[in-house]
């Protein structure tokens, strides 16, 4: 039996993030034949020729120009520029002879929805954000009923409290790593703090800074290693980090080590991953990938993350400097309980964010039809 085609939609046409990365990880399901299509050709259309899967370009005009939180203002301004992305993403959609169209970003989401209003293909919308707005609420329930499906990374990324019946929790996938790529581990004194990713407020890094410099001011012999770097317009909020840990005495304590790759270098030498997002994050890779290695997570309970492990047996929940301090007071005395978490959390990565398990649950829904 032939392949379906999935034609999968970006409204970005360079890497931003996470996002892009899982786009590529659904673009590799060997149970489907992909192709792509961008607003313009950039660093995602070179990856994908460098993979060998076809890409199309959709101008957006200024469909473009929407940053969240939208306003309905934005909906009126930018109408007529969706409806002719519409338009043009339901021809290329039946030249491609696609079975799905497979959206990555809420502009995509917005543009295919129309084209399916128009009767283009069926859509299957993939959600990575949570809604904060009452007019994003309603934008999700909007793609929801037009969407043949809806796909969420975490649950908290739909608003309500049932799920629609066309609605799916689906974990992304990572390819799990094995965690012999890991330089040994140093001693635990110091016990050795990671934070992985970027340098903006939504990671929550000031409040980081704030619960170490509590714990270390208790008596905790630790040690904070920043790998990440701040976009340039979070600049400010990079240099108030940087302004904390000197204002706090801590740079001999809190290192910044900047951007780096491969996952030897990114989690080497840390004992525990630190995910402090206060923001909700729907789904943070660097749980899923601390946890394939073995690295014990201490993550703020927001958005996807108490959804990501079990607490006290997989990963640790925190929400304040004095579970924070409890937590790794109790990882440092107790070997047993560090191995026995590091265990059941390669254990969890296994079961539940697998790649194999990510393409097979989509591919699902590509066989149910319209």
């Amino acid at each position: 039996m032939s392949k379906p085609v999935v034609l999968f939609i970006s409204d970005v046409p360079d890497f931003k993030g996470g996002a892009e990365r899982s786009l590529f990880d659904l673009m590799a399901n060997p149970y489907i034949e992909a192709e792509l299509c961008v607003p313009a050709e950039g660093e995602i259309s070179k990856a994908a020729t460098e993979k060998s899967i076809p890409f199309h370009t959709l101008d957006y005009g200024s469909v473009l120009t929407v940053r969240r939180p939208f306003k309905i203002r934005d909906i009126f301004r930018t109408f007529f520029a969706a409806l002719r992305a519409a338009s043009a993403l339901k021809k290329l959609s039946k030249t491609r002879g696609a079975s799905y169209v497979h959206t990555n970003g809420l502009k995509a989401h917005g543009v295919a929805c129309l084209a399916r209003l128009c009767s283009g293909r069926p859509v299957i919308a993939h959600f990575r954000a949570v809604p904060f707005t009452k007019l994003e609420k309603l934008f999700w329930r909007a793609v929801q009923i037009i969407a043949t499906h809806l796909v969420l990374v975490s649950r908290p990324c739909w608003p309500g409290k049932k799920l629609p019946v066309n609605t799916h929790v689906i974990f992304n996938g990572i390819h799990l790593p094995d965690r012999a790529i890991l330089p040994p581990l140093p001693p635990k004194t110091p016990f050795i703090l990671g934070f992985v990713g970027r340098i903006q407020f939504t990671k929550g890094v000031d409040t980081l800074i704030e619960w170490f410099d509590s714990a270390h001011k208790k008596g905790l012999d630790i040690k904070l290693i920043i790998r990440g770097e701040a976009a340039p317009d979070e600049m400010d909020y990079d240099k108030k980090i940087h302004r904390m840990v000197k204002d706090r005495g801590l740079e001999k304590l809190c290192l910044f080590e900047g951007r780096v790759e491969g996952f030897d270098k990114i989690y080497g030498g840390i004992h525990a991953n630190i995910v402090s997002s206060v923001i909700p994050d729907p789904l943070p890779r660097s749980v899923m990938e601390a946890c394939a290695l073995g690295i014990p997570v201490l993550g703020y309970p927001a958005g996807g993350i108490p959804y990501m492990f079990t607490d006290k047996k997989s990963g640790f929940l925190v929400k304040n400097e004095n579970e924070f301090y409890e937590v790794l007071k109790n990882l440092i005395k107790d070997e047993a309980l560090y191995k026995s978490v590091s265990k059941a959390a390669i254990e969890n990565a296994q079961d539940n964010f697998a790649m194999d398990r990510l393409h097979k649950g989509v591919a699902k829904l590509y066989q149910t039809g319209d």
